[in-house]
């Protein structure tokens, strides 16, 4: 994972990266519009580390250049980013955390709840596999569009508080350090945890009857913090 960083901070930093930074101020909502089908394909179907993280970098640059101006693209350019969250490469996976940080301010308020539905989803699907990807992709949006978490809370904060009790092993314990990062910095202490106790139950009541014995595991650490805590 190292040595896929600096190949792509190396990426970012070639000469055809700094061409895009210098044209990105030209384009408007018609240009993106005619080129946002070869974007998308990129993003889906490129296998070229680069290619992957430049891609994700115009995804940030163009975002913030055209802000509200692209919000009719938004929903597609989050569903190929979240394509690339299932990529093999953990660098890469990264970087299109990232891109659907800056997106999510442009996107519509039903391409954010149908975001925040894949996510509870994918998590809990791949009963934590995909836990880092979207660990990221959460703090990603908490730190360019705090207020959205804010917003749809019912709908992310149970996810957030019941993915920081995983079971911690060398596999994810860095994961898990981000879930609790994230939950410090969205919740404000035992008061967050009362108000969103009813929509947190409901996650519990769910995964207490799951099949997966590791969910039901986190369900029970989950029921003792609450004990514990309220």
């Amino acid at each position: 994972e190292m040595v896929d960083s600096i190949r792509a901070e190396a990426a970012k930093s070639h000469y055809t990266m700094e061409t895009l930074n210098k044209c990105i101020k030209y384009i408007d909502f018609n240009i993106l519009e005619k080129t946002t089908p070869a974007v998308l394909e990129l993003i889906k179907s490129s296998v070229i580390l680069g290619t992957k993280v430049a891609a994700a970098q115009f995804v940030c640059l163009i975002s913030v250049h055209l802000s509200a101006d692209m919000t009719t693209l938004a929903g597609k350019y989050i569903s190929a980013c979240l394509v690339a969250l299932n990529d093999r490469n953990a660098v890469v996976r990264k970087y299109y955390a990232s891109a659907i940080g800056h997106l999510i301010g442009t996107a519509k308020e039903s391409t954010v709840t149908s975001l925040f539905k894949k996510l509870n989803t994918l998590y809990f699907e791949d009963q934590g596999g995909k836990s880092r990807s979207i660990v990221l992709t959460l703090t990603a949006i908490n730190k360019k569009h705090a207020d959205i978490i804010r917003d749809n809370a019912s709908s992310i904060l149970p996810l957030i508080f019941f993915a920081k009790h995983e079971e911690v092993n060398e596999d994810n314990k860095s994961s898990v350090e981000l879930w609790l990062d994230l939950w410090n910095d969205v919740s404000f202490g035992d008061s967050m945890l009362q108000l969103y106790l009813d929509d947190i139950i409901i996650v519990l009541d769910s995964t207490l009857n799951s099949q997966s014995w590791l969910l039901k595991a986190q369900s029970g650490s989950s029921i003792a913090s609450i004990a514990k805590r309220l």
